[in-house]
């Protein structure tokens, strides 16, 4: 009897008493409430937990006065580099409910994936090539990153001005500026950032990759992995790959007026990827407040920015969430869909699974007691946790119709 549900107990109650015709929808609406305040109360636990806000990320900095300070700082950092500042975008519409899109709109929606490497981003590219071949809502995913250089990809926003399109990449945040589509969507994968930076560090040892290319992972250990790296997913939020990604003259003198930490000289900086100029650019030319503004800028901004959030811990919980936003099969195609990239060196399945978690857990320990390390992941940590907080505002609006549903074949 433990085992049934308030609508099983009242199908046996109803048949022995008469009474139970009254009580049984009582019982069933109390517990239909209790449910709904468990999951309030854990929603809550998580946003308390994790909840951060554009005030919380000051802490560390007492001169921080008052919002008109802080907004006249961002101005000048945007009257220096334009491109930081986000004018084009679709807000997140299962949190803010009153935007609901209509099959219409989704159907003209550009969607961008903005992919955070090593937080689940292949599964998520690969499913877009089965979502392309099946449903023909968009010819292509058309990829923006180092390899294409600004001339492809500013060609590819002149031919085709972002209408019905779909974009992927780690480049691709900040292309929504360049469309004359209004409904140009952002959508993200996250990932811990201790974890990611560990999955980046092992993948980088022997992957040809721009993400690798600005040092030997094989060559350093992974405390000077993680201070290279830094905090990936902030410096990708103030990224605009039309801007930096050029071999220009112009920018080549602009790079030269700051000191590589990692001593690469203006010459050699060029042939190196495109987010590593972008991170000497950030690193010298914004002191240490103009980061953590922009940091309150991003905090403040992402449930505007992206208009759906998936994080790696809930995986199947977020494809349902880009099905549903999108009108998109992305649960129904790719549920079972797990790309791995990384190599931790066995062929045995459970072993694998055993000796990366374990593996995992001990590195991030390590990174997680060293302060250098969590200066550098600072502007990501925060971010995750916002994130966080905003998956679970999700979870919350989801349809029961999802909820339950399973895997397909």
């Amino acid at each position: 009897m433990l085992n049934l549900s308030a609508f099983q107990i009242c199908d046996l109650s109803r048949a022995r008493k008469p009474l139970t015709v009254v009580l049984c929808p009582i019982v069933v609406l109390y517990c239909c409430l209790y449910v709904r305040y468990i999951s309030s109360t854990i929603r809550r636990h998580h946003m308390n937990e994790d909840g951060i806000s554009a005030e919380t990320v000051y802490a560390r900095y007492p001169e921080y006065k008052n919002k008109v300070d802080y907004q006249n700082r961002l101005s000048e950092i945007f009257e220096r580099f334009p491109w930081m500042e986000r004018k084009r975008f679709t807000p997140n519409q299962l949190v803010q409910r009153s935007l609901k899109s209509t099959p219409e709109e989704q159907r003209n929606t550009t969607i961008v994936f903005v992919h955070n490497q090593k937080a689940g981003g292949s599964t998520i590219k690969a499913c877009l090539k089965q979502i392309v071949a099946q449903e023909k809502t968009f010819s292509r995913c058309y990829g923006v990153f180092d390899g294409n250089g600004p001339g492809k990809i500013m060609n590819e926003i002149d031919t085709h001005h972002g209408h019905r399109k779909c974009y992927v990449g780690e480049s691709t945040f900040g292309i929504c500026d360049d469309f004359d589509n209004p409904t140009c969507s952002y959508f993200t994968m996250l990932r811990d950032p201790y974890e990611r930076i560990i999955s980046s560090y092992e993948y980088c040892k022997t992957a040809i990759d721009p993400l690798c290319a600005a040092g030997e992972a094989s060559d350093m250990t992974l405390k000077e992995w993680a201070l290279q790296q830094g905090s990936y997913f902030y410096r990708q939020l103030l990224f605009r790959p039309t801007e930096i990604c050029t071999s220009t003259e112009t920018q080549r003198q602009l790079l030269a007026q700051f000191n590589d930490p990692d001593g690469h000289n203006s010459t050699e900086l060029s042939s190196l990827p495109c987010w590593y100029r972008h991170k000497v650019l950030l690193e010298g030319a914004l002191s240490d407040l103009n980061k953590i503004d922009l940091l309150a800028y991003i905090i403040e901004n992402l449930e505007n920015w992206f208009g759906v959030v998936g994080i790696t811990e809930d995986f199947p919980t977020s494809l349902k969430f880009f099905q549903l936003t999108y009108g998109l099969p992305f649960y129904d195609l790719c549920s079972k869909m797990i790309m791995m990239t990384t190599n931790y060196e066995t062929e045995n399945t459970d072993q694998l699974n055993n000796t990366k978690d374990s593996l995992i857990h001990k590195l991030k320990l390590e990174l997680e007691s060293d302060n250098q390390v969590r200066n550098a992941l600072y502007y990501d940590v925060q971010i995750y946790k916002k994130i966080k907080e905003i998956f679970y505002k999700q979870k919350e609006f989801l349809p029961q119709s999802l909820v339950h549903r399973s895997s397909g074949p």
